[in-house]
């Protein structure tokens, strides 16, 4: 069973799968109030997941079956600009999560500043968390149009893989991980900032 590390009512729009280059919320779009554009829903921060479920889970069958699920491990959260001129600061968040899809990208709103401090701590420390616990991470790619492998761990650094044939024969890697710890912090401080949010 997961551990449960924070949950809530949040307000959400449709999420939509985007590329990386596209941003996540504009000044524009965080003006758009209307009530018929934003629609409620339960989220839960666990040890390794972000959850969505349409209803607040009251059984022990509900709370193992999400609308949603993301690995934390694969979730970014992005802070909301502030509206120019418009003397107040937004409560909206963003969260993009890497999936075999793409990047799916949920803009949601915290009923408080406070709410959205929480948010904010319990997603970027959970995902910390989970990177650390899981050590490794294998992902699918291409590499001079070749089908590939990358392996990231957490202390021996990258390896990169050619998947075609019967076996995987490496193309190269990086062992020296002392070298390049500084350019994976500053890699992870990035994708999740630890004071994205100027609480003032």
């Amino acid at each position: 069973m997961p551990e449960l590390r924070h949950m809530g009512w949040l307000l959400r729009r449709q999420p939509t799968t985007i590329n990386s280059t596209e941003p996540p919320l504009s000044s524009s779009d965080s003006s758009d109030d209307t009530s018929s554009a934003w629609q409620s829903v339960f989220a839960v921060v666990t040890d390794l997941e972000v959850r969505f479920y349409e209803a607040a889970p009251w059984s022990a069958e509900a709370w193992r079956a999400p609308a949603e699920a993301y690995p934390l491990a694969a979730a970014r959260l992005v802070a909301a600009p502030s509206i120019p001129g418009s003397g107040h600061r937004t409560t909206e968040f963003g969260i993009r999560c890497a999936t075999t899809r793409g990047v799916v990208a949920h803009r949601l709103r915290a009923e408080t500043h406070r709410d959205l401090a929480q948010w904010a701590r319990h997603l970027v420390d959970g995902a910390h968390h989970s990177a650390v616990q899981q050590r490794e991470l294998v992902c699918r790619c291409v590499w001079k149009g070749r089908p590939a492998q990358l392996i990231i761990h957490y202390e021996n650094g990258f390896t990169l893989l050619e998947t075609t044939g019967a076996g995987a024969r490496t193309l190269w890697r990086n062992l020296i991980w002392k070298d390049v710890q500084s350019q994976w912090y500053s890699y992870c401080t990035i994708f999740y900032p630890p004071k994205f949010i100027d609480l003032g």
